[in-house]
């Protein structure tokens, strides 16, 4: 490269060390970022789970309704001779 004058190995060493720095920093941003994500996907599984258990719930609670009245209607059939 003309008219360019060599770096010295002071200044590539100063420009490496600066480097290094800027990749750690920025993996550790990477890994706080990464991190906070999990935090997220975690919270978000707790919640669908928490959701499909109250729904699984709720339908067995309509589930033993309908059989409780279905059981009820057949009792009040058979007293009134309907059945």
């Amino acid at each position: 490269m003309q008219g360019e004058e060599e770096k010295t190995t002071r200044e590539i060493l100063f420009e490496v060390r600066r480097d290094v720095k800027w990749i750690c920093l920025t993996l550790q941003e990477i890994k706080e970022c990464q991190d906070d994500h999990e935090n997220r996907l975690r919270g978000l599984e707790s919640f669908r789970s928490e959701e499909i258990g109250n729904r699984t719930k709720g339908q067995q609670l309509t589930l033993g309704m309908g059989a409780g009245a279905g059981g009820l209607v057949a009792v009040i059939m058979r007293l009134f001779g309907g059945g």
